[in-house]
């Protein structure tokens, strides 16, 4: 991973100072955009992890380690300045929505864990030259294709893009219920 990538993966959890827990909209939405970076990086960890049962390579397999470690330190960040947040005066909604976050970091942070089980698999399957059959290679590529589905499903839903599953973050940052 080149220095300037880290750097920019960086960028979200390190705006996330004290300073903004007295605005309490401001620090939502700032919680609230480091999450989406969050489960972008996990998603991207994962997504490499199921490519290298595909297609072995050792620099891929050390950037999912590489990239897990960044992700350990957005939790860890994240759950910190949430947990402060959680304990300002909040409205039931932002309540609401510090209670999704700190759910949310978890499981994001449990993607990048299974994208290094998945990597280790792989290598495994790599060192010990095994050779799957073509019914369990397609048996393989459906489990691929279907987690993969379901990843972008949950992607879509957390990050609001799907408006049957999410209000929009602004208007929980703001206190205010979603229209009905």
């Amino acid at each position: 991973m080149r220095i300037g990538d880290e750097k920019e993966d960086m960028d979200e959890i390190d705006c996330l100072n004290d300073s903004l827990l007295n605005y309490t909209p401001v620090a939502l939405e700032k919680a609230n955009t480091a999450a989406l970076k969050m489960l972008e990086i996990s998603k991207k960890n994962l997504l490499r992890a199921i490519n290298l049962l595909r297609d072995y390579d050792k620099e891929k397999f050390q950037k999912v380690q590489t990239k897990e470690a960044l992700v350990d330190k957005y939790e860890d960040k994240l759950n910190n300045f949430v947990v402060k947040m959680s304990k300002k005066e909040l409205t039931s909604v932002q309540q609401g929505k510090v209670s999704e976050l700190l759910n949310a970091v978890g499981d994001f942070e449990r993607l990048s864990d299974h994208a290094v089980n998945l990597s280790e698999v792989a290598q495994e399957i790599n060192e010990k030259k095994v050779v799957f059959s073509e019914e369990a290679r397609k048996e393989i590529d459906q489990l691929i294709e279907a987690v993969t589905e379901i990843l972008l499903l949950s992607e879509s839903s957390f990050n609001g893009s799907d408006p049957l599953c999410m209000t929009p973050s602004w208007s929980l940052a703001a206190g205010r219920s979603p229209p009905r």
